[in-house]
């Protein structure tokens, strides 16, 4: 955890996506992030400085002194001073202290304490992060217990002159001799095969922990039954509190089971089809050659082995240019070489395989030949490059978008965008990733919740925001969102696409109020209107025509319009004039009203089209004649 980047948080310094980084270590649980001025006045306090010593922030922010933090023998001998001292000093202090709660527990802590200073660099007080490690201890203290009674690892203590001290379960199952028999009694020079001890080598290996530090090997033991075994051991000194060494502890483990093993995976390696394995000598003649070289290069051993050069594996320009040469040279200085090589097969074929290629030793540690093994890669070179033509025909498809296009993590972080979504907002894709997705809309936590709602549904549509661009210019956009996840199901983060429809709102607003308009000039007409579709039947009708008949505009709309005439066929012949003629006038029907009463209307009704031309209906228009009706008769 950087305590500059917090500190300079606190003061204020930084950028967006420090502050989101701010965010979360305020909110942090598992760290105590604590500010105090050079009194020790707490200034800051973080939740997880609230949960590990049960204050609240506003029990200690700005009133009290963070010595309540220090157990009392702690603040009585004044080392919180000594500490703040030691980290203006250093530039910081480092260390596990025990530390104190509000319910009077104590518990070790390990802590960083930074000074925090101003633009000029006087000292204004410290940051303290903390870390609540008792559980580390006990968990250390239960793995010490462990081993105690290991029964895989022999862990055995001596003193300096070899005498055997301690000696776990491990011990004596690895040796055979129980604890009894060998604590305080024997040297632990019963341990070594009789060779080593002639010659010397439990001391020099004892010198050389001494000297190192440590000592790690493989070493022949012996079990009291005289049995042989190979073991892995460490060696490390003991020492007193004033470092002197008194002792030393072995930890050992049997790895006769591994070295078979290994001798059987060799085994296996040997008959391998997949990886070649070739053997040569320092002058590059094939010594060994598996049966993954056989299938690889397609020489069978005999005709290889002890007959051929390697050089033959490699192409004509490389042999030429003495790259096998150079390659043996720079594994025999740096123990190893590994890269990528084109190689050729017997029948003439190039391809390229990745080649591991180690030098092989005496026992003296001289140089005397060198192990291949090689694979062909020849398949993944060509899905890599299928790989990088499909990414590349992705990103055209991204930015040839008319959309402004975003990924984001879980939490609604950008990951990438098109150069559509850099013209939308006006900063830079460099700008854009890694800050909050949320920051270029003018209502953050309405864009926070259309995060929120892809993550819990798994998609979002025509979800409407407002982008605010750098140069304070707003766009009204179609936010479209979905979570996409990787090959085993995990989820990545979001997909999201936001289309400008700044343009389509004020073609919207311009069409409601259209409409609006269209609805008043209808409403205010004296004559019943009505509108009637292809089938007959009624699409729409003003207030007077709901006045003249006596049914809401809900009661007459779906409904037959011959159905409202005391002459149905008539009706119904009206309309298949109007529709066969594009027109009628002065046609008179009587109208059945809901209150039983016989309303005369004259009708005059004429089709209308959509902007293809097609007809859509008739709209007709109903004028009371009902009086005049009754005065010319």
């Amino acid at each position: 955890m950087d305590a500059k980047l917090i500190d300079n948080a606190i003061v204020g310094e930084g950028n967006d996506a420090l502050d989101f980084v701010t965010n979360i270590l305020q909110a942090s649980t598992e760290y105590s992030i604590i500010g105090k001025n050079l009194t020790g006045t707490i200034m800051l306090w973080n939740e997880g400085a609230r949960r590990m010593y049960g204050y609240g922030p506003e029990e200690v922010v700005g009133q009290t002194n963070s010595s309540i933090l220090h157990v009392p023998e702690d603040v009585k001998s004044g080392r919180p001073r000594k500490i703040m001292e030691a980290a203006l000093r250093d530039g910081k202090w480092e260390g596990t202290i025990p530390r104190l709660r509000r319910n009077g527990e104590r518990f070790m802590a390990r802590v960083v304490i930074t000074p925090r200073r101003d633009a000029a660099g006087t000292p204004i007080g410290f940051l303290l992060i903390s870390k609540d490690i008792s559980a580390e201890i006990e968990a250390t203290e239960f793995i010490t217990n462990i081993l105690q009674a290991s029964t895989e690892y022999s862990i055995i203590g001596k003193s300096l002159d070899g005498t055997i001290l301690l000696w776990n379960e491990g011990a004596r199952r690895l040796y055979g001799y129980e604890a009894e028999e060998v604590v305080g009694k024997a040297n632990s020079g019963i341990l070594h095969v009789p060779e080593d001890v002639k010659a010397g080598r439990p001391r020099e290996i004892m010198d050389a922990a001494l000297r190192d530090g440590k000592w790690e090997g493989t070493l022949p033991r012996l079990r009291r039954t005289g049995e042989r075994f190979m073991a892995r051991v460490v060696i490390t000194p003991r020492r007193d509190a004033a470092g002197t060494p008194v002792g030393f502890l072995l930890i050992s483990k049997n790895i006769s089971a591994e070295i078979e093993a290994t001798e059987f995976i060799t085994n296996i390696l040997q008959a391998s089809t997949e990886y070649s394995i070739i053997g040569k000598n320092l002058k590059g003649d094939i010594l060994l050659w598996n049966e993954g070289a056989k299938r690889l290069y397609g020489y069978e051993p005999h005709e290889v082995v002890g007959k051929a050069n390697s050089e033959m594996l490699h192409i004509p320009e490389d042999v030429a240019a003495g790259k096998p040469r150079e390659i043996m040279d720079s594994a025999l200085r740096d123990g190893k070489w590994e890269g990528t090589l084109p190689r050729l097969r017997r029948n003439g074929e190039r391809f390229m395989a990745r080649v591991v290629i180690t030098p092989r030793r005496d026992a003296a540690g001289t140089p005397v030949g060198f192990l291949l093994i090689s694979k062909d890669i020849s398949a993944e070179i060509r899905l890599t490059e299928e790989l990088q033509a499909t990414q590349f025909y992705t990103r055209s498809l991204i930015e040839s978008s008319i959309d402004a296009l975003m990924t984001t993590d879980p939490v609604g972080v950008i990951t990438d965008v098109n150069q559509q979504m850099e013209a939308l907002t006006g900063f830079t894709r460099e700008q854009l990733i890694g800050s909050p997705f949320k920051n270029y809309f003018t209502e953050p936590a309405k864009a926070e919740e259309g995060i929120r709602r892809v993550l819990h549904s798994g998609k979002v549509t025509n979800y409407e925001l407002t982008a605010l661009a750098k140069d304070g210019h707003r766009t009204v956009v179609s936010y479209n969102a979905s979570t996409f996840r990787d090959a085993n199901g995990k989820l990545n983060g979001v997909f999201a696409a936001a289309r400008d429809i700044t343009e389509q709102k004020k073609l919207e607003q311009q069409l409601r109020e259209s409409q609006a308009y269209n609805r008043g000039l209808i409403e205010a007409s004296v004559d019943g209107l009505i509108t009637v579709d292809p089938s007959g039947g009624i699409s729409d009708v003003n207030e007077q025509m709901c006045r003249m008949s006596g049914y809401t505009r809900e009661e007459l709309i779906g409904t037959p319009f011959a159905d409202h005439f005391i002459d149905p066929d008539r009706a119904r012949a009206g309309v298949a004039e109007t529709f066969h003629k594009g027109v009628v006038t002065d046609y008179v029907l009587t109208l059945a009203t809901q209150d039983g009463r016989k309303l005369q209307g004259s009708f005059n009704a004429s089709v209308f089209r959509d902007p293809s031309g097609s007809v859509r209906g008739i709209f007709a228009s109903a004028r009371d004649i009902t009086e005049q009706a009754q005065l010319q008769s």
